[in-house]
Protein backbone atom coordinates (compact mmCIF):
# COMPACT_ATOMS: atom_id res chain seq x y z
CA UNK A 1 0.00 0.00 0.00
CA UNK A 2 1.34 3.72 -0.92
CA UNK A 3 0.97 6.40 1.91
CA UNK A 4 2.05 10.01 1.66
CA UNK A 5 1.35 12.75 3.70
CA UNK A 6 2.42 16.67 1.88
CA UNK A 7 1.97 20.17 3.76
CA UNK A 8 -0.02 22.59 2.05
CA UNK A 9 0.64 26.25 3.31
CA UNK A 10 -2.86 27.97 2.75
CA UNK A 11 -3.60 31.37 1.15
CA UNK A 12 -6.01 32.22 4.05
CA UNK A 13 -3.66 31.52 6.56
CA UNK A 14 -3.97 28.03 7.52
CA UNK A 15 -1.40 24.77 7.11
CA UNK A 16 -3.25 21.69 5.23
CA UNK A 17 -1.81 18.14 5.75
CA UNK A 18 -3.00 16.21 2.79
CA UNK A 19 -3.06 12.68 2.74
CA UNK A 20 -3.24 9.80 0.26
CA UNK A 21 -3.79 6.14 0.69
CA UNK A 22 -3.15 3.89 -2.49
CA UNK A 23 -3.72 -0.41 -2.84
CA UNK A 24 -1.35 -1.18 -5.42
CA UNK A 25 -3.12 -4.38 -5.37
CA UNK A 26 -6.90 -4.03 -4.93
CA UNK A 27 -6.50 0.05 -6.46
CA UNK A 28 -8.36 1.60 -3.93
CA UNK A 29 -7.45 5.22 -3.10
CA UNK A 30 -8.65 7.48 -0.51
CA UNK A 31 -7.44 11.20 -0.38
CA UNK A 32 -7.74 13.04 2.68
CA UNK A 33 -7.18 16.80 4.46
CA UNK A 34 -6.35 17.12 8.14
CA UNK A 35 -8.80 13.58 8.73
CA UNK A 36 -11.16 14.97 6.22
CA UNK A 37 -11.85 12.82 3.49
CA UNK A 38 -11.77 14.64 0.12
CA UNK A 39 -12.30 11.34 -2.37
CA UNK A 40 -12.71 7.80 -2.39
CA UNK A 41 -12.17 5.59 -5.50
CA UNK A 42 -11.68 2.04 -6.48
CA UNK A 43 -9.73 0.07 -8.31
CA UNK A 44 -7.72 2.98 -9.94
CA UNK A 45 -4.66 0.09 -11.50
CA UNK A 46 -3.83 3.02 -13.99
CA UNK A 47 -2.33 6.48 -14.48
CA UNK A 48 -4.99 9.06 -13.73
CA UNK A 49 -5.85 12.92 -11.95
CA UNK A 50 -8.21 13.98 -9.24
CA UNK A 51 -8.74 17.84 -8.52
CA UNK A 52 -10.23 18.87 -5.56
CA UNK A 53 -10.44 22.96 -3.69
CA UNK A 54 -8.57 24.03 -1.26
CA UNK A 55 -9.13 28.08 -0.04
CA UNK A 56 -10.42 28.35 -3.11
CA UNK A 57 -7.69 27.34 -5.17
CA UNK A 58 -7.80 24.17 -7.76
CA UNK A 59 -4.56 21.36 -6.40
CA UNK A 60 -4.26 18.06 -8.81
CA UNK A 61 -2.95 14.94 -7.31
CA UNK A 62 -1.79 12.91 -10.13
CA UNK A 63 -1.27 9.03 -9.94
CA UNK A 64 1.51 7.72 -12.44
CA UNK A 65 1.55 4.37 -13.37
CA UNK A 66 5.36 3.46 -14.76
CA UNK A 67 6.45 0.87 -17.19
CA UNK A 68 7.49 -1.46 -13.91
CA UNK A 69 3.88 -1.28 -12.60
CA UNK A 70 4.64 0.67 -9.75
CA UNK A 71 3.36 3.47 -8.70
CA UNK A 72 4.13 7.56 -8.67
CA UNK A 73 2.28 10.01 -6.67
CA UNK A 74 2.45 14.02 -7.02
CA UNK A 75 0.33 16.86 -5.68
CA UNK A 76 0.34 20.60 -7.74
CA UNK A 77 -1.37 23.71 -7.69
CA UNK A 78 -3.15 24.25 -10.66
CA UNK A 79 -2.23 28.20 -11.57
CA UNK A 80 -3.66 28.44 -14.64
CA UNK A 81 -7.69 28.75 -13.68
CA UNK A 82 -9.32 31.82 -12.53
CA UNK A 83 -9.25 31.78 -8.75
CA UNK A 84 -8.37 34.35 -6.12
CA UNK A 85 -4.74 33.40 -5.19
CA UNK A 86 -4.32 33.56 -9.19
CA UNK A 87 -5.46 36.37 -9.93
CA UNK A 88 -3.74 38.00 -7.23
CA UNK A 89 -0.42 36.46 -8.16
CA UNK A 90 -1.39 37.51 -12.05
CA UNK A 91 -2.09 41.13 -10.61
CA UNK A 92 1.30 40.77 -8.85
CA UNK A 93 3.58 40.04 -11.72
CA UNK A 94 2.03 42.49 -13.69
CA UNK A 95 2.70 44.86 -10.58
CA UNK A 96 6.17 43.83 -10.55
CA UNK A 97 6.33 44.30 -14.24
CA UNK A 98 5.35 48.09 -14.04
CA UNK A 99 7.05 48.34 -11.08
CA UNK A 100 10.33 47.68 -12.94
CA UNK A 101 9.64 49.35 -15.84
CA UNK A 102 9.04 52.38 -13.89
CA UNK A 103 11.84 51.68 -11.88
CA UNK A 104 13.85 51.37 -15.24
CA UNK A 105 12.48 54.78 -16.85
CA UNK A 106 13.51 56.93 -13.29
CA UNK A 107 16.60 55.36 -13.58
CA UNK A 108 16.75 56.51 -17.47
CA UNK A 109 15.27 60.14 -16.65
CA UNK A 110 18.07 60.29 -14.34
CA UNK A 111 20.93 59.45 -16.24
CA UNK A 112 19.65 61.85 -19.03
CA UNK A 113 19.48 64.66 -16.38
CA UNK A 114 22.49 63.48 -14.59
CA UNK A 115 24.76 63.52 -18.39
CA UNK A 116 22.85 67.28 -19.32
CA UNK A 117 24.01 68.06 -15.66
CA UNK A 118 27.95 66.84 -15.60
CA UNK A 119 28.64 65.73 -19.02
CA UNK A 120 27.64 68.42 -21.31
CA UNK A 121 29.80 68.35 -24.45
CA UNK A 122 32.94 70.25 -23.92
CA UNK A 123 33.69 70.59 -27.80
CA UNK A 124 29.92 71.83 -27.91
CA UNK A 125 29.59 74.40 -24.92
CA UNK A 126 33.42 75.64 -26.17
CA UNK A 127 31.74 76.15 -29.36
CA UNK A 128 29.09 78.48 -27.87
CA UNK A 129 31.27 79.97 -25.80
CA UNK A 130 33.26 81.19 -28.89
CA UNK A 131 30.40 82.06 -30.91
CA UNK A 132 29.38 84.20 -27.56
CA UNK A 133 33.13 85.96 -27.85
CA UNK A 134 32.71 86.55 -31.66
CA UNK A 135 29.09 88.33 -30.77
CA UNK A 136 26.52 85.64 -31.64
CA UNK A 137 24.13 85.04 -28.95
CA UNK A 138 21.42 87.13 -27.48
CA UNK A 139 22.79 90.23 -26.02
CA UNK A 140 22.05 91.46 -22.44
CA UNK A 141 23.55 93.67 -19.40
CA UNK A 142 24.49 91.71 -16.81
CA UNK A 143 24.65 93.50 -12.87
CA UNK A 144 26.82 91.78 -10.93
CA UNK A 145 26.62 90.84 -6.72
CA UNK A 146 28.41 89.14 -3.93
CA UNK A 147 27.04 85.91 -1.90
CA UNK A 148 28.80 84.04 0.18
CA UNK A 149 32.23 85.44 -0.84
CA UNK A 150 31.22 84.50 -4.26
CA UNK A 151 30.67 87.11 -7.56
CA UNK A 152 27.30 86.32 -9.39
CA UNK A 153 25.78 87.79 -12.55
CA UNK A 154 22.32 88.04 -13.08
CA UNK A 155 20.02 89.10 -16.27
CA UNK A 156 17.24 88.99 -17.97
CA UNK A 157 15.90 86.12 -20.30
CA UNK A 158 12.56 86.93 -21.31
CA UNK A 159 10.43 87.39 -17.95
CA UNK A 160 12.75 85.97 -15.82
CA UNK A 161 16.19 86.83 -14.36
CA UNK A 162 18.97 84.36 -14.70
CA UNK A 163 21.55 84.47 -11.64
CA UNK A 164 24.81 82.57 -12.75
CA UNK A 165 27.94 82.47 -10.18
CA UNK A 166 30.80 83.88 -11.92
CA UNK A 167 34.22 82.45 -12.19
CA UNK A 168 36.80 83.00 -9.52
CA UNK A 169 37.91 87.02 -10.17
CA UNK A 170 38.89 87.59 -6.60
CA UNK A 171 38.11 91.46 -6.03
CA UNK A 172 39.58 92.43 -9.64
CA UNK A 173 37.93 92.49 -13.07
CA UNK A 174 39.86 90.79 -16.26
CA UNK A 175 41.31 94.60 -16.77
CA UNK A 176 42.05 94.82 -13.17
CA UNK A 177 39.85 97.35 -12.00
CA UNK A 178 38.36 96.54 -8.87
CA UNK A 179 34.78 95.37 -8.78
CA UNK A 180 31.95 96.67 -6.87
CA UNK A 181 28.58 95.06 -6.33
CA UNK A 182 25.70 97.11 -8.80
CA UNK A 183 28.85 96.92 -11.94
CA UNK A 184 27.46 96.54 -15.03
CA UNK A 185 28.62 94.99 -17.79
CA UNK A 186 27.57 93.91 -21.38
CA UNK A 187 27.57 90.37 -22.22
CA UNK A 188 25.73 87.64 -24.50
CA UNK A 189 23.90 84.56 -23.82
CA UNK A 190 23.43 81.41 -25.46
CA UNK A 191 19.26 80.66 -26.39
CA UNK A 192 19.52 77.14 -26.31
CA UNK A 193 21.16 76.98 -22.65
CA UNK A 194 20.68 80.23 -20.99
CA UNK A 195 23.06 79.94 -18.33
CA UNK A 196 25.96 79.79 -20.73
CA UNK A 197 26.86 83.13 -21.26
CA UNK A 198 29.74 85.99 -22.13
CA UNK A 199 30.64 89.03 -20.75
CA UNK A 200 32.59 91.44 -22.62
CA UNK A 201 34.98 93.03 -19.96
CA UNK A 202 36.17 95.14 -22.44
CA UNK A 203 32.81 96.93 -23.61
CA UNK A 204 32.06 98.95 -20.97
CA UNK A 205 28.83 100.00 -21.24
CA UNK A 206 28.74 104.35 -20.27
CA UNK A 207 28.60 103.70 -16.60
CA UNK A 208 30.99 101.43 -15.97
CA UNK A 209 33.47 103.20 -18.65
CA UNK A 210 32.46 106.20 -16.41
CA UNK A 211 33.76 104.83 -13.46
CA UNK A 212 36.56 103.19 -14.10
CA UNK A 213 37.81 106.78 -16.10
CA UNK A 214 37.38 108.63 -12.92
CA UNK A 215 39.56 105.57 -11.00
CA UNK A 216 42.69 105.82 -13.53
CA UNK A 217 42.39 110.12 -13.86
CA UNK A 218 42.93 109.95 -9.75
CA UNK A 219 45.72 107.09 -10.04
CA UNK A 220 47.34 109.32 -13.01
CA UNK A 221 47.15 112.60 -11.56
CA UNK A 222 48.70 111.36 -8.01
CA UNK A 223 51.53 109.55 -9.97
CA UNK A 224 52.42 112.81 -12.48
CA UNK A 225 52.06 115.99 -10.16
CA UNK A 226 53.79 117.31 -12.68
CA UNK A 227 51.00 117.65 -15.34
CA UNK A 228 47.73 119.77 -15.30
CA UNK A 229 44.27 118.14 -14.52
CA UNK A 230 43.75 118.93 -18.36
CA UNK A 231 46.79 117.11 -19.53
CA UNK A 232 45.40 113.93 -17.17
CA UNK A 233 41.97 113.93 -18.77
CA UNK A 234 43.48 114.61 -22.72
CA UNK A 235 45.44 111.55 -22.36
CA UNK A 236 43.10 109.00 -20.85
CA UNK A 237 41.26 110.09 -23.31
CA UNK A 238 43.74 109.45 -25.97
CA UNK A 239 44.52 106.11 -24.45
CA UNK A 240 40.81 105.22 -24.92
CA UNK A 241 40.92 106.24 -28.10
CA UNK A 242 43.89 104.13 -29.29
CA UNK A 243 43.53 100.99 -27.60
CA UNK A 244 40.15 101.09 -26.04
CA UNK A 245 39.11 99.70 -22.02
CA UNK A 246 42.83 98.07 -22.26
CA UNK A 247 44.71 101.84 -22.78
CA UNK A 248 42.90 102.91 -19.87
CA UNK A 249 43.81 99.64 -17.75
CA UNK A 250 47.71 100.35 -18.53
CA UNK A 251 47.42 103.61 -17.15
CA UNK A 252 45.78 102.60 -13.86
CA UNK A 253 48.15 99.77 -13.66
CA UNK A 254 51.19 102.10 -15.23
CA UNK A 255 53.51 101.06 -11.83
CA UNK A 256 52.52 97.16 -11.84
CA UNK A 257 55.55 94.95 -12.14
CA UNK A 258 54.81 92.16 -14.65
CA UNK A 259 51.90 90.73 -13.34
CA UNK A 260 49.47 90.83 -16.04
CA UNK A 261 49.07 92.14 -19.20
CA UNK A 262 48.19 95.58 -17.56
CA UNK A 263 51.15 96.56 -15.91
CA UNK A 264 54.40 99.26 -16.26
CA UNK A 265 56.03 97.63 -19.34
CA UNK A 266 52.55 97.68 -21.51
CA UNK A 267 51.86 101.64 -20.59
CA UNK A 268 55.39 102.64 -21.21
CA UNK A 269 54.75 100.35 -25.08
CA UNK A 270 51.55 102.62 -25.73
CA UNK A 271 53.28 106.24 -24.16
CA UNK A 272 56.32 105.53 -26.21
CA UNK A 273 54.14 104.26 -29.44
CA UNK A 274 54.44 106.77 -32.22
CA UNK A 275 50.53 107.44 -32.73
CA UNK A 276 50.83 108.32 -29.18
CA UNK A 277 53.67 110.53 -29.10
CA UNK A 278 52.58 112.68 -32.07
CA UNK A 279 48.92 112.93 -30.91
CA UNK A 280 49.77 113.47 -26.80
CA UNK A 281 51.31 116.84 -28.12
CA UNK A 282 47.67 118.04 -28.39
CA UNK A 283 47.34 117.78 -25.01
CA UNK A 284 49.79 120.58 -24.76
Amino acid sequence: MAQLQWTVPGFGGKTYLVGLYHGEDSGHLMVHCNNKVMLVDFGVKTSKDYSFFLDEELFEVKIIQEDNGTYSYSMVHNEEIDSPHNRRREQDKKSDRWRIIAGLGLVLVMAIVFALMYFRAPAQQATLLTGLAEGRGVATQVSIFQKRGRWYANYRVDNEVEEVVLPHLGDRSPLGFPLAVGDQFSARYAPTDTDLFFIDWHNLVPAQLERYFQLTMAVHAELHPEISSRQVLCQLQLALALDGAAGLAKFYHQERERESDYNKDAYLRLVRGEEFKQRVKECL
